[in-house]
């Protein structure tokens, strides 16, 4: 039972790391830098108001839900 545990927390950090590799391209890429840094802060401004109405259950508790299915 452990090593699923293990097994859970390191996709965890996987999909953290892959996300931030992400945000770096996006951010970092140079033809678009300036339209491409807009547009992460107009998602992460709609990503912090939707987050602060939501009243369902935690991201990570409906992913886990997802791949128990």
């Amino acid at each position: 039972m452990q090593d699923m545990k293990y097994v859970e927390q390191r996709l965890d950090r996987l999909y953290a790391e892959l996300a931030e590799l992400k945000r770096h391209v996006i951010i970092h890429w140079p033809a678009e830098r300036a339209r491409n840094r807009r547009a992460w802060k107009d998602l992460m401004d709609a990503s912090a108001a939707i987050s602060s109405l939501w009243t369902g259950p935690g991201a990570v508790d409906e992913i886990r839900a997802q791949r128990e299915k």
